[in-house]
């Protein structure tokens, strides 16, 4: 019962499908580039978010040897080149906000 002394009773209504796509997010974007490029082979990843952090996470990698290349908007294919593989870079790696890429 409410406040004004009403009762809602809530009744099954019928069944519910379909499909819907969620908006990238920001940490699992970030965790999804740092994991993929010290993995072991190529791995596809869709539905990134774009924004300017992960896109400077990805600069950072590409400038220590990790071939990411943007296949679409929102999809892009990381070659890893396992975690020895990283190369150093030749000057400062700038990470915008981002504490997850520090």
């Amino acid at each position: 019962m409410n406040r004004q002394g009403l009762c809602y009773r809530v009744r099954p209504g019928g069944v519910l499908s379909g499909e819907l796509q969620v908006p990238g997010d920001k940490s699992i974007s970030h965790r999804a580039v740092i994991l993929a490029s010290i993995a072991q082979g190529k791995s596809g990843i869709s539905n990134i978010l774009e924004g300017a952090d992960v896109v400077a996470t990805m600069d950072a990698f590409k400038r220590m040897g990790v071939p990411i290349t943007r296949t679409a908007p929102g999809r892009i294919d990381i070659q890893g080149v396992e975690l020895g593989g990283l190369s150093a870079p030749t000057g400062k790696l700038d990470m915008g906000n981002s504490g997850t890429a520090m």
